[in-house]
């Protein structure tokens, strides 16, 4: 399946437009809103947030070397001498995406940049396809989780000469945040892995409003959709995306697709197989959809120039992330660390992997941490967690949390219920034995890595 339609000439913005100091000519080689972290030669960015004020640190980051400090026009410095190194602006987060749009549009103007989004898989897919690039490309790609409007400016100003092409991953929790992200960082190539129910309770209250926000990225994307054809509601908007993007190449498992993947095993240890136009893949990580991730990574990867053959040698490499789908062996337990975060269609296919990863293991365990941001449909979601594991043959449900409660009232089997995942982590001992397969999975609030960190540490 795919999408012709029109392509769209790139506009430099003037909302990017925000005054600023008159002061002399300071060059960076980067950008940090940490004074604990910052290298020599960086730009300081000084910003307000809930629990504590960038600019009580500009002394700090200038004294390990910060180029330069960008501030309010308003800060009081400590030092009369270091003014000179000082960029006052009225706003410093919308200078902060000021430069680094204009950076965009000027320094990288020939840089190639894949933007990814999606409800799931947005890390993983964006980490697949830096390695798809690898070897052809000096690729910048995001690190950790900076993926929003903070996150976003500072790795597109971390972007230097050496670098050919750039990675980004796109996350947002609101209406309009994709649209601002996509403003700033005019991708050439978009990608979205798939969407569904999550961040609900921020105003997208509903499966359609989260598709028209991912949509977003088509309002300011130069170039080429990647998308996931096994997700209906993304297949289904590909038919009537009309001139809002220049081309749509599409992916899929189990659907007609563009590029898609055949003869496809996933289960256990043994890591992820399959074939794309004859040509096979294999992959080192486990879970189904960790195959629909690399699909997308390939198709951003051919856009550029990369064969399949030089895209199934590179993914052989690829060794995942940590806390996303990481199965562990640790001692006598297999864990899968799943715990970095989770919404009902991350928890579906977690609990499909864990039966298969979990064959001939003494028992299958599901400990699920509460699923934030669901808004009103809250209930109802954990409710189908519990019945998803039910239906999968889970073992033992260790449901933590007050919202993963309604996922053991209707799971039916054995279930241990926690408050917390610190109360989880104490007892773990007293609930899983030797020759368990373990899946650890909760939304990023509830912390359930430490429940891995037990297990880890104490054996």
């Amino acid at each position: 399946m795919a999408c012709e339609t029109v392509k769209k000439t790139r506009e430099v913005e003037d909302e990017f437009s925000v005054p600023c100091s008159k002061s002399p000519r300071l060059s960076f080689t980067g950008a940090s809103i940490d004074s604990r972290t910052i290298l020599p030669g960086e730009l300081f960015v000084a910003l307000k947030g809930q629990n504590t004020d960038g600019h009580k640190y500009v002394s700090d980051a200038l004294a390990k070397g910060a180029a330069a400090a960008l501030v309010n026009m308003d800060f009081e410095s400590p030092d009369f001498r270091v003014e000179k190194r000082l960029i006052r602006t009225p706003n410093p987060l919308k200078t902060l995406q000021n430069m680094a749009h204009n950076h965009r549009v000027s320094f990288l103007k020939n840089t190639p940049v894949i933007a990814v989004t999606g409800s799931t898989g947005k890390t993983t897919t964006k980490e697949m396809t830096a390695t798809v690039l690898s070897g052809s490309f000096n690729v910048l790609k995001t690190q950790g989780n900076l993926n929003n409007h903070i996150g976003l400016p500072l790795t597109l100003l971390g972007m230097t000469k050496k670098h050919t092409a750039a990675v980004i991953e796109m996350g947002m929790n609101a209406e309009g945040e994709i649209r601002k992200l996509a403003k700033i960082a005019l991708p050439d190539i978009g990608v979205i892995t798939n969407v569904g129910p999550a961040h609900l309770a921020a105003g997208l209250d509903s499966i359609d409003k989260v598709l028209k926000a991912k949509l977003e990225l088509l309002d300011h994307l130069e170039g080429p959709l990647v998308v996931n054809a096994d997700n209906r509601l993304l297949a289904d908007a590909c038919k009537n995306l009309s001139s809002r993007s220049s081309k749509v190449i599409t992916y899929a498992i189990d659907n007609e697709a563009d590029l898609r993947a055949t003869g496809l095993q996933a289960g256990g240890k043994t890591g992820i197989t399959f074939s794309v136009e004859g040509v096979p893949f294999k992959l080192p990580v486990s879970g189904r959809f960790n195959a629909s991730n690399a699909l997308a990574a390939v198709a951003a990867g051919q856009l550029l120039g990369i064969s399949l053959k030089i895209a199934a040698q590179r993914l052989a490499d690829y060794h995942g992330v940590p806390m996303r789908f990481e199965t562990l062996e640790i001692e006598k337990y297999m864990v899968i660390d799943d715990s970095y975060n989770a919404n009902p269609m991350s928890v579906k296919a977690a609990l499909a992997e864990l039966t298969e990863t979990g064959k001939g293991k003494r028992r299958k365990i599901a400990v699920l941490g509460d699923m934030l941001e669901l808004g009103t449909a809250s209930a109802d979601h954990h409710k189908e967690a519990g019945r998803l594991a039910s239906e999968y043959g889970i073992d033992l449900l260790v449901a933590v949390g007050p919202l993963m409660r309604k996922a053991a009232e209707v799971f039916g089997g054995n279930c241990v219920l926690f408050n917390d995942s610190k109360s989880a982590a104490e007892n773990i001992f007293e609930i899983i034995k030797p020759g368990d397969c373990i899946l650890v999975k909760g939304s990023r609030g509830m912390a359930m890595e430490i429940i891995v960190r037990r297990i880890r540490d104490a054996v």
